[in-house]
């Protein structure tokens, strides 16, 4: 899932890994969940986070389901040329 999208699937994925093996879980640019709601993930074959470094959505919330994530680093020469939504769409 995408952004929103993608904490609906983290929080999906804590409810429903209990109850049986979850297939492949990934988020692109997703805010974190709540602690007590990630840590009721129990696991699924493969768990992807996508972040770009310069999306201001991926800084909020408070925990990612355990997983790998993927750093994708936006580098700008001035402060004016950062597109606050632009990595984020």
């Amino acid at each position: 899932g995408h952004s929103l999208g993608g904490a609906l699937t983290q929080w999906t994925a804590a409810a429903y890994s209990s109850q049986g093996a979850l297939g492949e879980v990934v988020t692109f640019n997703a805010p974190g969940i709540s602690i007590p709601g990630a840590n009721s993930f129990t696991g699924a074959e493969q768990v992807t986070h996508y972040i770009t470094s310069t999306d201001i959505v991926s800084l909020a919330g408070f925990r990612f389901i355990s997983g790998q994530y993927i750093l994708s680093n936006e580098t700008f020469s001035t402060f004016s040329q950062i597109p606050v939504l632009g990595p984020h769409t």
